[in-house]
């Protein structure tokens, strides 16, 4: 079983210093994009290595930390719209193989 220092990279001070470096100088739905196809592998591949023996408290907690910046993007981006419109634009069931996962941050229109 990893330890707590294991899965730290994954933590806020690791992925939020990777994300601001995705970021850049780009418009926002290129940063958008890129930060999506960029984080996907890595989450992939963590959950992938620590998924033998490493507790959900550390998913749970990271899945939070994710959708809170999705959250603080998308009120960011699209200031004067509604909750429901940013959950409609960015959260839903974007692969068809798996009909009862529904809160998947995308863009809907790449698949991305």
């Amino acid at each position: 079983m990893p330890t707590e220092y294991s899965t730290r990279p994954l933590g806020e001070e690791g992925l939020a210093n990777y994300v601001q470096r995705l970021r850049g100088h780009l418009s926002l739905t290129q940063k958008e994009l890129r930060v999506i196809k960029k984080l996907n592998p890595i989450i992939r591949g963590q959950a992938n290595y620590f998924r033998v023996g490493v507790a959900s408290k550390i998913f749970n907690s990271l899945d939070h930390w994710l959708y809170e910046k999705q959250k603080k993007y998308a009120k960011r981006t699209h200031r004067n719209k509604s909750d429901s419109w940013r959950k409609a634009k960015y959260w839903g069931n974007l692969n068809l193989d798996r009909p009862f996962d529904r809160w998947v941050f995308g863009n809907k229109q790449t698949g991305a």
